[in-house]
């Protein structure tokens, strides 16, 4: 993905090294260098560029986002909405079936959470990729709900928030 990009222009050849994707919507800066413009360039120049384009990517790789890490550990959900599977990874449960009840006019049902990451919610996806309808929604094949029985658990039932107020009067 990274390296140097050339491109032939009305006036000869400009280079240009590029950061991946990935780096890219982490924050990582800069976007693209400007490696060389300019007539056609010969072995020497060509070989230059490579160096300098080398010294950018170890310099990508060894980046860091700054500011605090993401945390990492979260909740796989799934719930049910329709005819319809929602499997999704959150890091506030409530938070999250609060906003899913609220934009959707079918009320949903949760049935069942797993405690992991994002990479465990990628895998858990691509294990039903047969039964995948849209986005994060899954038709509800024998397979994901006995994966849903076999692996998953109900959260104990939360009070909600504005009965636990006294009346102010």
């Amino acid at each position: 993905m990274t390296g140097v990009k050339w491109r032939k222009r009305q006036y000869g050849m400009v280079a240009y090294w590029l950061p991946t994707p990935v780096k890219r919507r982490q924050g990582y800066r800069p976007k693209s260098v400007l490696l060389y413009s300019g007539p056609d360039p010969d072995d020497a120049v060509i070989a230059d560029c490579r160096k300098k384009a080398e010294a950018l990517t170890m310099t990508m790789r060894a980046w860091r986002p700054e500011g605090p890490v993401r945390p990492t550990q979260g909740v796989i959900y799934f719930m049910r909405l329709g005819d319809h599977i929602k499997i999704g990874f959150t890091l506030d449960l409530e938070k999250r079936i609060f906003s899913l009840k609220t934009g959707s006019p079918v009320l949903g049902q949760l049935v069942g959470i797993l405690k992991g990451t994002r990479e465990i919610d990628r895998f858990v996806r691509w294990l039903f990729r047969a039964s995948h309808f849209r986005g994060d929604w899954f038709h509800p094949t024998p397979e994901l709900l006995a994966f849903i029985e076999a692996h998953a658990t109900l959260p104990p039932r939360a009070k909600h928030k504005r009965a636990e107020r006294k009346p102010t009067w």
